[in-house]
């Protein structure tokens, strides 16, 4: 993961997970932000949104999962799973098209029910970091420049090493295809690849025009990648080919501005969320497509 230089407090927003101009419409680009809130405290690695629209949060620092409405209302905070772990430091969450929850904690990878209510835990023979979901519940795990799929009950089915400096993202699509976001030594700009459900990558690797920081895939096929330091945009939306299709940014005095973006995530519904730095916290946005 780059690092992090600097953070300047160009978002005045409250403490604790407060929702800050969800009245509000900024609109910039394609999208139009309805709505960002902090969550006080935390070091948010990865989030994901379930089918009933929660967005759901792996918080590192804070030894949590937590979950939100579209509104930026906690509904859930998991600090211990029901098997009687605790949560210490989740690296990933990922949610099923059935709702069913996995998040990666250390060596293991926990299965929740919509509710955060403990199913099971998978113990994998790596660290995993990022998770992605396929519809069936299939896994895609990042650790440590591998990409490894696994079914629903942990068991490996593939295991790719795309020879990438840097690895930290990949996003499922629905035909059981993914895309990797790979970060070249000395490159001004990140590229994504796409691979078939048995790691055979297909075409070339095409650029982002920016450094990437997270990576989806929404109901329509597209790509979305959120953008480092939110410039030249803080979201971009491309076509499979790594055409261009729309983007987001914003002026660091709108409610919706993230001085760094570390995450993204696409609802069924096509809705989308950023998750990153503002100010002295982390926060997340929620942008919607302008008609």
């Amino acid at each position: 993961m780059r690092s992090i230089i600097a953070i300047g407090c160009v978002l005045a927003l409250g403490v604790g997970a407060a929702a800050c101009g969800s009245s509000t419409q900024n609109t910039s680009g394609d999208y139009a932000c309805t709505g960002s809130w902090t969550v006080g405290g935390a070091s948010i690695k990865q989030i994901a949104v379930g089918p009933d629209g929660r967005v759901w949060a792996a918080d590192q620092n804070g030894d949590r999962v937590l979950a939100f409405d579209a509104a930026g209302d906690e509904d859930l905070r998991l600090t211990e799973y029901f098997n009687g772990n605790d949560v210490a430091s989740p690296q990933g969450v990922a949610v099923t098209s059935d709702g069913d929850v996995f998040v990666s904690d250390y060596t293991l990878i926990y299965h929740l029910d919509a509710d955060g209510g403990y199913i099971d835990d998978l113990s994998v023979a790596l660290s995993p970091g990022y998770l992605q979901a396929f519809p069936d519940g299939q896994l895609l795990v990042v650790d440590q420049g591998t990409i490894t799929r696994f079914d629903r009950d942990g068991q490996v089915l593939d295991e790719l090493d795309p020879g990438f400096y840097l690895l930290h993202f990949v996003a499922a699509a629905q035909d059981g295809s993914f895309y990797a976001l790979d970060e070249p030594e000395d490159v001004e700009e990140d590229l994504v690849a796409h691979f078939d459900q048995d790691g055979e990558q297909l075409g070339e690797e095409w650029s982002l025009g920016m450094f990437g920081s997270g990576l989806a895939v929404g109901p329509n096929g597209n790509v979305y990648a959120g953008g480092w330091m939110g410039f030249p945009r803080m979201l971009g939306v491309y076509s499979p080919q790594g055409d261009l299709l729309a983007e987001f940014n914003t002026g660091v005095d709108n409610t919706c501005y993230l001085t760094y973006v570390l995450d993204v995530a696409v609802g069924a519904d096509g809705e989308v969320y950023l998750a990153g730095i503002a100010g002295d916290d982390h926060a997340i946005v929620h942008l919607s497509p302008n008609d």
